[in-house]
């Protein structure tokens, strides 16, 4: 039978997930007075600063732990309502912990689409405040479609490339997983382009193009809209892996 986890074998955020859970099921901010629960959260804070990097992380959570219970409260009779709903507080507290869990646990499958509208959103922007003035030096076979996809393209490797490179400074996860995870969904996403295998019969497809401008840059010289927004959006998204792998490496020289 398995037996329970000894808490001086939990791991840094393990405790940390803990002490987050013990804080809000025995203390409450009735119970304390204004300036004495300012300092119960500001211990809080500084364990939640320290744990992730101490190598001692059960007597920091001891120490912790006594210094939360040594803050003084008041005697305060709560009346039922109150409780009732601080109750209801603490409830959709877990619900919301619980709604966070969950997004952060998949919010990966959303990254290549969330990058891309914002590529496409800002392209727009640049385009729609510089666009009369880049034309002008531009030659002339520079279409608006070419213009807006290739600068939307580069904007999704550069926005890309700074997510991953930022994978570093967050000691929560682990880079090795997150890549795997992003790798996995590019085939995914790459077949959203069948639907323009009805660009013929549905001409009004052409209206959506611009939604995908990051990866319709290899479509202004192939005249192609299905194989190539698919080569050209697995190509922006191992631009960045390879340049996030290439600074790691050299950074760990």
């Amino acid at each position: 039978m398995q037996t329970e986890k000894n808490l001086y074998d939990y791991s840094n955020l393990e405790l940390k997930e803990k002490l987050q859970n013990d804080f809000e099921e025995r203390y409450h901010k009735l119970n304390y007075t204004p300036e004495n629960w300012e300092i119960m959260n500001s211990i809080l804070e500084q364990f939640n600063e320290e744990i992730l990097q101490t190598n001692f992380p059960y007597a920091l959570y001891n120490e912790t732990s006594r210094k939360l219970g040594a803050v003084e409260s008041i005697k305060k009779d709560v009346s039922p309502a109150v409780k009732i709903f601080d109750n209801i507080l603490k409830g959709l507290s877990k619900v919301g912990r619980g709604i966070a869990i969950v997004y952060k646990s998949i919010k990966f499958v959303f990254s290549i689409f969330a990058i891309t509208f914002a590529s496409v959103i800002i392209t727009e922007f640049l385009h729609l405040i510089a666009g009369t003035f880049i034309y002008a030096i531009l030659p002339s076979f520079v279409t608006p479609m070419m213009f807006k996809s290739i600068l939307a393209g580069l904007l999704f490797i550069i926005f890309k490339s700074y997510i991953l490179l930022d994978l570093d400074d967050n000691i929560e996860v682990d880079d090795k997983i997150e890549l795997i995870k992003f790798i996995i969904t590019i085939p995914f996403y790459a077949l959203v382009f069948l639907i323009f295998l009805k660009l013929d019969q549905y001409p009004r497809l052409e209206n959506i193009i611009p939604a995908f401008y990051p990866h319709m840059w290899m479509s202004n010289f192939t005249n192609e809209y299905v194989f190539s927004p698919m080569f050209a959006l697995t190509i922006n998204c191992l631009i960045p892996i390879a340049i996030y792998l290439i600074i790691k490496r050299k950074t760990n020289k």
